[in-house]
């Protein structure tokens, strides 16, 4: 599987070391959950299998649902999580929903997102 380098992950996020960190923390989750290769873009990094099932972002405002220094976890669903964590959900695809869920702290990535996330990785093969 494709793994980033340190390096291009430091230049995606601009060197914001607080955001460098929140991604390697939700890099260490899906490490946890099962092998996943690492793409790069120019406004996003994606993890996925046999599909891509979750990306991770900077929004390009801030504001009161959008701290500083926040990204934004994308995650792809068969169903629509009910989930006051999820800011928005939309569905693509019959069937195929996605999730914006903003991360601002590390403590963000709790039980109820590992879940999520387990659920997208399956999902995804």
């Amino acid at each position: 599987m494709e793994k980033l380098s340190d390096e291009s992950i430091s230049c995606f996020f601009r060197e914001e070391v607080g955001r460098v960190r929140l991604f390697m923390s939700i890099r260490e989750i899906i490490a946890s959950v099962g092998e996943a290769s690492e793409h790069i873009g120019k406004s996003q990094i994606s993890f996925g299998t046999k599909r891509r099932f979750a990306w991770v972002w900077m929004p390009l405002r801030t504001g009161k649902d959008r701290p500083e220094g926040c990204i934004i976890l994308t995650l792809a669903l068969r169903r629509k999580a009910e989930s006051a964590r999820v800011v928005e959900a939309v569905e693509p695809y019959q069937g195929r929903w996605t999730h914006h869920i903003v991360i601002s702290d590390s403590k963000d990535l709790d039980s109820e997102i590992l879940a999520l996330i387990e659920e997208a990785y399956i999902a995804s093969n």
